[in-house]
């Protein structure tokens, strides 16, 4: 059984790519979390709701990832995964599949009830966090912290509004399509 440089260089990055990614979310999560509970401003609302929906996604995704690591294959990133296939064939994680599996339903319906924002938001935060902590050699002050949750904040509607008329117009084009058809 031969194996090409390719597959091994896939295997390697998207295990890193999957671990990084959950790695820096989770630190993210658990420098805010502290800082908005409980909440003291309504402000605060929409990242409780981003912290709600990314910690079953992150431990989906790392579930995902360690059965695919002790099986030897690619792990596939939540984020882009839906993407990646043709909608009317089958997907090739059952686990993944939201019409085989309460876990791929439960993971689609966070992705699209803004996961697929505040993931990546909450990622670049903990990068910019691990950043200025230790490559920096920046000590951050609670209030520096908190104006970090107090931006994320602010981001996060506009964003899931966005998410939202992608959603419905997405929706609307399906439905055109198969009444097409």
């Amino acid at each position: 059984m031969t194996v090409s440089l390719k597959k091994v260089l896939e295997f390697i990055f998207s295990h890193i790519a999957v671990y990084v990614l959950s790695y820096l979310t989770l630190y993210s999560i658990i420098i805010f979390l502290p800082l908005v509970l409980p909440p003291q401003r309504l402000l605060y609302i929409p990242v409780l709701y981003a912290i709600v929906i990314l910690i079953p996604l992150i431990a989906i995704q790392l579930g995902v990832a360690i059965h695919e690591l002790i099986r030897l294959k690619p792990a596939p990133v939540l984020l882009i995964y839906y993407f990646l296939f043709d909608p009317d064939k089958d997907l090739p994680h059952e686990a993944l599949d939201p019409t085989k599996s309460g876990i791929g339903l439960a993971s689609l319906i966070l992705l699209l009830s803004g996961g697929y924002i505040v993931w990546p938001v909450f990622t670049l935060y903990g990068l910019l966090t691990m950043y200025e902590i230790y490559g920096a050699q920046f000590s951050p002050t609670p209030e520096f912290i908190k104006m970090y949750v107090e931006q994320i904040a602010f981001a996060i509607p506009p964003f899931l509004a966005i998410l939202l008329l992608i959603l419905i117009l997405t929706v609307l084009t399906i439905e055109r399509r198969y009444i097409s058809r």
